[in-house]
């Protein structure tokens, strides 16, 4: 009986590639994708479903080819459905060389994950419908992000990191008011950050760091009210730091050391009471340390060393139990260190140097024992 169901079964199958199968065009293009990244010797992540292209009836959607997803209809069995490959993942393959033109000429493609190979190319203007992922960090894409990127109104993700692209960042790229991740970290951006960025309210992952930005922090970000992490270090970026980024009150992560930023730290920045990890280190930042910090009470990590910050350490910072590392040396701080240090139990660094303090060293220091 086993066996009578075991054939009924493959019959159904070999029915449906019969009856749905893949665009000649779609098979085409990643034929075109495997011979034009070495894909003779990419790194399959097992023996099942290695890409085949000398069968006689090809459908990678069937045959379940590694990184091939399809359309829901392909799997049906109603007749005359065509099957679709609306998604390819090959993060890590190995894959080296460019991307062909033939790729993009797959119009039902949805996402592109070809994260972590070694991808020398310039990214297609014509992206098609990619509208959920596109993903090609940590490559080595060159060029730049096409200016008509808006276009794909319906993307959700967005990962470019991690390359050498250059020139500025599209502003269109702020048409695409349901992308949800951004990342544009560590390539060679340069210029502006668009303006009109507060109409990606859904973002939640914004990664700007380690670019050449030079602009100002457009006082706008502070409407992404959905924002969780935030990084913009390692860029030339001057001016002030918003004072409406304390809208941001979902944001637990929030870089922007090793810039040009000028002025005071907002003085509501407390607000941010999800805060985990807050990296104002590097800057040129004056006045005093906001008393509102003591409302970061979940923050593992706080550096705002290497400014020009005056006046006293606040107190109130004493009661962020959960602080990790604490660096405020390099400024121009005053005043004695508070006994109080002591309850920062969980601290691991602690840099007080090179400031203007007076007094001795508290004995309840020694309850931080893992101070190293």
């Amino acid at each position: 009986m086993l066996y009578i169901l075991y054939f009924i079964i493959i019959y159904i199958i070999i029915l449906i590639v019969a009856e749905n199968p893949v665009p000649t065009y779609q098979i085409d293009a990643l034929q075109a994708l495997y011979e034009s990244t070495n894909g003779d010797n990419w790194a399959w992540v097992d023996i099942d479903g290695i890409w085949n292209f000398s069968s006689i009836d090809i459908n990678p959607c069937i045959d379940t080819w590694q990184g091939i997803d399809c359309n829901n209809e392909c799997y049906n069995s109603n007749l005359n459905n065509y099957c679709d490959i609306i998604e390819i993942n090959l993060p890590s393959y190995n894959l080296v060389g460019s991307l062909p033109l033939e790729l993009f000429s797959m119009g039902e493609l949805l996402a592109l994950n070809i994260n972590s190979n070694k991808i020398t190319s310039t990214i297609p203007t014509d992206l098609l419908n990619l509208t959920v992922l596109f993903d090609i960090g940590t490559n080595s894409f060159t060029g730049s992000l096409p200016d008509d990127i808006g276009a794909l109104t319906r993307m959700s993700y967005l990962l470019v990191n991690n390359n050498m692209l250059t020139n500025h960042i599209p502003t269109s790229i702020c048409n695409i008011s349901g992308m949800l991740e951004i990342y544009l970290n560590n390539n060679n951006f340069n210029g502006f950050i668009p303006s009109h960025i507060d109409k990606l309210t859904a973002l939640s992952y914004l990664y700007l760091h380690a670019n050449e930005l030079t602009s100002t922090i457009p006082t706008s970000i502070g409407a992404l009210s959905n924002l969780l992490q935030l990084t913009m270090y390692d860029n030339g970026l001057e001016g002030v730091i918003p004072s409406g980024i304390d809208k941001l009150i979902l944001l637990n992560y929030l870089y922007l050391h090793n810039n040009k930023l000028t002025s005071s730290i907002p003085i509501n920045i407390g607000a941010l009471d999800q805060m985990q990890e807050l990296t104002l280190n590097l800057n040129q930042l004056t006045g005093r340390i906001p008393t509102s910090l003591g409302a970061m009470t979940s923050m593992t990590i706080l550096l705002i060393h290497f400014n020009l910050l005056t006046g006293t350490i606040p107190t109130i910072i004493n009661t962020l139990t959960n602080l990790q590392f604490l660096l405020l040396n390099n400024n121009n701080l005053s005043g004695s260190i508070s006994s109080d240090i002591g309850k920062l139990i969980q601290l691991e660094e602690l840099y007080l140097n090179e400031n203007n303090l007076n007094g001795t060293i508290p004995n309840d220091i020694g309850n931080c024992t893992n101070l190293l």
